[in-house]
This record gives structure tokens, C-alpha cells and sequence, in this order.
């Protein structure tokens, strides 16, 4: 074909297939040249895409206004016709369509495909008509692809890439710990099971990887399940020996499939918890009724715009700060919480609103209930953040619950409650946490993950637990290849500061700072690893704000294979949540715009969606 053809405005919108065919960007359609000229193609363009038609008439026009520019090689002055020159050649360059294979344009290609992952756009974005004028006034040297050119993007290179990225991050953990949940969306029919990976690098960082979201195309039963685990594994090269742990909901699928991978597995604490309130409320009629009672006005609030604009007019009125009623929900206790806390905020603004439309009211009975509650669940709202936090693991699981237990002990001590069903409910909630987490204190990866966290140590344990924890770490340091010698050396603390409630940062400090000389020495005993243990053991605890990584990370070469054991304990987190969150984003996924989408095109794109930040972007090499 010659020059002035391909530099025809008309292939801004159309790519050649042959000498007798051209496909159209924006449809995909294939269209006869007719002899090879473009009058099919501008027909089609004018007939199908007339708002892309009006585009190409007006850049068709300035382009000829250029074309009459005399040409090099006329009578004209050598200076003036190397001016002339020097002006096409630059205009030439600057209307001239980038190639596919230029880095700037395939540099592009990457930023539009990461940009449809991270922003859950739908891969027909790059065919509307806003995008596409979007794309041409600020690059107009760049061809547009079509959807399906996107879709292939997408979920083929730039998931092999991210993919083998992730790869060679999993060379940095001795053994990893996973947590997995389960996502299902009923309009699609799709159900994903996602695998996070969690493992502390050879620097003493904690990393938390998305593996992968596996569709599942049969019923949920364990084996099946265990089966979906193993083709992760495998997928990844991991190995059953190099997994510490698995954390997962109390679902009975998900118990007979680790047991099934023979996969070491703990409960999730806050889906725990969750079943410590869930019950505990069941226990006693006053409390549910009075919750049924809150539900209800806040349905009230949820249902009625009117409602809801009404009650902001009496806040500000009232000169207080404009606060919506909030609705529970079922699945997440502490939402309860959030809900009698936000009425007990709106008290007096919603007292008002109460008196003059047709309403249930609180009563003075109900409004000290509510008060009472919110001091008695608010403990256990501060340890369900602060072990859902991403930097928080399962030594953090028998401070913090001895921590509460102390918290209800004073509670029902004290005469700060004054209504005989909120003590009812406190009793509640401490046997309801005796039950679920007494199996916790006899765990052994719960007692030596809690054992090599420096803040922590052999703090909440009886001396014949801390002796079974100790023969555990020397049966553990026996499996390391080497035991270098390590002398007995100040150890540096550098303060990372973390939030904490108030309130429960306050009783676990009280439990840890009694009896906070240095820990027992151990006898005088002959072989490295009791020594070791007993170097660890003879200093002091760590302040609770302090960063146990850091600690470890600094004491790395004096500790050696002491620290190792410790990157694997302190590898798993206490919580599902990171998977759970993980999911939040798949009902944004499979939003009104992509509801046809394939269960395994939705999982890359989660996939992506997480670690592509996590990456920082850099996937290329």
C-alpha cells in the first residue's frame, strides 16, 4: 500500500486485515476495501459510528489544509524551504499513528489495562464514545484497541506477569500461613474461593498475598474444597511441609477440608467472637427485644429519604453534628455495636423527631440499656479491630482475650451497671468465651507463637505449659540444618507506635507490667538450644507498643535459628478478614455492567485488583 494511504486519517478507526479487507476498531467488524481504497470504510464509519464520523471530517480537513503546504524542492529560497521542511516532517511526525509495537503505545496498553482492574470498569470502556474522545485529544499518535484485544490483555499477559512476580516474592518465606474464604454471587451464579497467603520475609516484613480466586463449579462440600486447595498449591509450587497454618471460618466444609490437605488450621478469632455475642444475646430476652426495637427504627430511617432529611434538619437545629441512624447487620456483630452506639450519639435529636411523627420511642429504661450496652461491647469491639488489623497475628489472640475476661471480671465487680439484664449479658459473654476459647490456651501453635513474641513471652502461661512450649521450640530448632553460636548482647528496641483502644490497652498493660522483672533464667543446661531459649527467656518483655518484627529483625544473627522459628509462628494473622476483604471488592466486580462475566475472568481481575499495588506496579521484570 503506499504512504498516502496508510497515513489516511481513516486508519485512526480501522486496521488493514489484507489487501481486501480492514477491521473496524471500534466494532470489530471486517469490511471490504473495495480495490483498496477507503470510500467502504468511511461509509461504514458515517452509517455505524456517526459521532466517531464527525471526528474523522474534521481532522480529514485539517490534515489537507496541511497537505497544500508547498512542498519541499520549489523555487523557494534553501532557507525557507528547509523551514518548510522542518514543519511537515514535524507535523507528519506528530499526526502520524504510533505502530503497535511502539513502547509508547504499548506503555498505554498496560496503564488502560491496570486502570480496568483497579477501577472495576468493564472491559466495553475502551469502546465508549467518552473514552475514546478522552484518548484522542490527549494522544492522538495512539490506535485504540477494541474490548476484546483488552479482555486478552488483561487476563493473559498482564496476569502472567503479575503472576510471575508473585512467584518469585514466595521465594522469600521459609513456610507460609493462609487464610480462605468463600464468595458467592447470586445474580451470576458464580462462587470464588480465594487463597491469601501470608509469610514474614528474610528482613522480618510481613506480607500479604493474593494467590488466587478459584472458581468453584460444584458444591461446597469438603472434599471438593480440599481438592480446589491442592490444585492452588500445586499451581503455585508450595508445598504441604512448607504450610504452618490455615485460618478459617467454622464452617464445617472448611474444617474437613484442611483436615482432608492435612493442612494444620485454626478458627478465625472475629468469627469467633461474632458466635461469643451472637449467643450470648440469645441468653437473655431483654437485650433481644431491645435490639428488634433499634432494627426497626432504623429501618425506619433506611427505608424513608423524607425520614432521614427530617432528622438532619432537627440535628442541625440543634446545632449537633449531622449523623445517620445505622442499620446492623446479621453477619457482623460489632455493626449491632456501631448501631446502639449511633443512637445513643442521636439521642436527643431523635427524641424529637419521635415526638412529632409515628414512631417507636425509647423509653428511659430502654435509653440506660442502650448506654450500658455500649460501655459492655465496646472491649470486645477494640479486640475484634486490633486483631483484624493487617499487622496483627495469632500471638496477639491469649493477651487479648485474658485481657477481656479481666475487663467483664471488674465490670461485674463494680457498680457502674445498674440494670440486672446487662449483668445477665456480661455473664453471658465470659461463658460464652470460656467455651470457644479454651481450646486456644491448649493450641500449640497459639502458645508459641504467644511464647516468641517478644512482648508476650511465658507471660500467660503455668510452668507446665511454658515446659511443652520449650520442648516444642527445641524439637524445632533440631529440624534446622545449623546452629550458629550467638553471644549475649544488648538487644536494641526500636518503638514502632500502633493504635489501641484506650480501655483495652489499659488492662492488658496492667496484666503485663505485674511481675515484670526479667523472666526466670534456666538452669545451667549443656546443649545450644535450651541455651538459646534461655537467652530469650532471662530480658524483659517488650512494651506492648512495640513492633515484635522489629525485634526479631534486629536480633536476627544473636538469636539465628530462634529467629527462623519465629518468622514461621508469627506468619499467620488471627483473622480471615484479609480474605474477606479480598471479596468486598467482588460485588463491585459483578456490578449491573459486568454481570456476564466469566467466574474465571472476575478472579484475575481480583487478582490483579489486589497485587497489582502491591507490586507498586513494577510486573515487568
Amino acid at each position: 500500500m503506499s504512504t498516502k494511504k496508510f497515513s489516511s486519517v481513516i486508519w485512526k478507526y480501522f486496521l488493514i486485515v489484507n489487501d481486501e479487507c480492514a477491521k473496524c476498531k471500534i466494532c470489530d467488524g471486517k469490511y471490504s476495501r473495495k480495490g483498496k481504497g477507503t470510500t467502504s470504510l468511511k461509509n461504514h464509519l458515517q452509517r455505524k459510528h456517526p459521532e466517531e464520523y464527525d471526528l474523522f471530517l474534521k481532522e480529514d480537513a485539517a490534515k489537507k489544509r496541511t497537505d497544500e503546504l508547498p512542498r519541499p524542492g520549489t523555487s523557494l529560497q534553501t532557507v525557507k524551504r528547509e523551514f518548510k521542511q522542518t514543519f511537515f516532517d514535524e507535523y507528519m511526525e506528530k499526526t502520524r499513528m504510533w505502530d503497535n509495537t511502539n513502547p509508547k503505545s504499548i506503555k498505554i496498553d498496560y496503564l488502560i489495562a491496570e486502570m480496568l482492574a483497579l477501577s472495576d470498569l468493564p472491559f466495553q470502556h475502551v469502546e465508549q464514545l467518552g473514552f475514546r474522545r478522552l484518548m484522542d485529544h490527549i494522544v492522538p499518535n495512539y490506535v485504540l484497541k477494541g474490548r476484546k484485544y483488552f479482555t486478552e490483555l488483561v487476563c493473559s499477559e498482564l496476569y502472567d506477569k503479575v503472576s510471575s512476580k508473585i512467584k518469585n516474592m514466595l521465594q522469600d518465606f521459609d513456610k507460609v500461613s493462609f487464610t480462605s474464604d468463600i464468595w458467592s454471587d447470586s445474580s451470576s451464579g458464580v462462587s470464588l474461593l480465594s487463597l491469601t497467603c501470608h509469610g514474614i520475609t528474610e528482613d522480618f516484613q510481613r506480607k500479604n498475598i493474593v494467590l488466587k480466586a478459584n472458581v468453584l463449579e460444584e458444591r461446597h462440600t469438603g472434599d471438593y474444597i480440599s481438592e480446589i486447595f491442592q490444585s492452588m498449591l500445586n499451581e503455585w509450587g508450595i508445598q504441604k511441609q512448607n504450610v504452618h497454618c490455615m485460618v478459617r471460618d467454622g464452617g464445617s466444609n472448611m474444617k474437613r477440608a484442611c483436615s482432608l490437605s492435612e493442612i494444620h488450621n485454626i478458627d478465625c478469632t472475629a468469627h469467633q467472637l461474632h458466635l461469643v455475642v451472637k449467643e450470648a444475646i440469645k441468653k437473655v430476652d431483654t437485650i433481644s427485644v431491645l435490639l428488634a426495637k433499634c432494627r426497626k427504627i432504623a429501618g425506619h430511617f433506611n427505608h424513608s429519604t423524607m425520614a432521614k432529611q427530617e432528622l438532619e434538619k432537627i440535628q442541625v437545629r440543634l446545632n449537633q453534628k449531622v449523623l445517620k441512624v445505622l442499620q446492623d447487620s446479621p453477619t457482623r456483630w460489632n455493626s449491632s455495636y456501631h448501631m446502639l452506639e449511633r443512637l445513643d450519639c442521636i439521642k436527643d435529636s431523635l427524641s424529637l423527631y419521635a415526638s412529632n411523627n409515628k414512631i417507636d420511642q425509647f423509653n428511659a429504661d430502654d435509653w440506660t440499656l442502650i448506654q450500658d450496652l455500649v460501655k459492655v461491647l465496646k472491649p470486645l469491639d477494640d479486640i475484634t479491630k486490633t486483631l483484624s488489623s493487617q499487622n496483627s497475628c495469632i500471638s496477639d489472640v491469649i493477651p487479648l482475650v485474658r485481657a477481656l475476661n479481666k475487663i467483664y471480671d471488674e465490670i461485674q465487680e463494680s457498680l457502674n451497671i445498674s440494670v440486672p439484664s446487662v449483668l445477665d449479658f456480661v455473664s453471658a459473654l465470659k461463658n460464652e468465651l470460656d467455651y470457644r476459647f479454651s481450646e486456644v490456651d491448649k493450641n500449640i501453635l497459639f502458645q508459641v507463637a504467644t511464647f516468641l513474641d517478644p512482648r508476650y513471652k511465658s507471660k500467660f502461661f503455668s510452668d507446665i505449659l511454658i515446659k511443652q512450649i520449650k520442648e516444642k521450640l527445641r524439637a524445632d530448632l533440631e529440624t534446622e540444618q545449623s546452629l550458629t553460636a550467638t553471644t549475649s548482647t544488648g538487644v536494641k528496641q526500636i518503638i514502632v507506635r500502633k493504635e489501641h483502644s484506650q480501655s483495652l490497652q489499659d488492662s492488658i498493660a496492667n496484666m503485663l507490667d505485674s511481675d515484670d522483672d526479667a523472666e526466670q533464667s534456666e538452669n545451667q543446661i549443656s546443649d545450644a538450644k535450651a541455651n538459646l531459649l534461655a537467652e530469650y527467656m532471662s530480658e524483659k518483655r517488650l512494651p506492648r507498643d512495640q513492633d515484635q518484627l522489629k525485634y526479631w529483625q534486629i536480633n536476627n544473627k544473636r538469636f539465628g535459628c530462634l529467629s527462623s522459628i519465629a518468622r514461621t509462628y508469627l506468619s499467620s494473622p488471627a483473622t480471615s478478614v484479609p480474605s474477606e476483604q479480598f471479596f468486598s471488592a467482588a460485588g463491585i466486580v459483578y456490578d449491573p455492567h459486568r454481570n456476564r462475566l466469566l467466574g474465571d475472568k472476575a478472579a484475575k481481575l481480583l487478582f490483579l485488583k489486589y497485587n497489582l499495588p502491591l507490586l507498586n506496579f513494577n510486573y515487568d521484570k
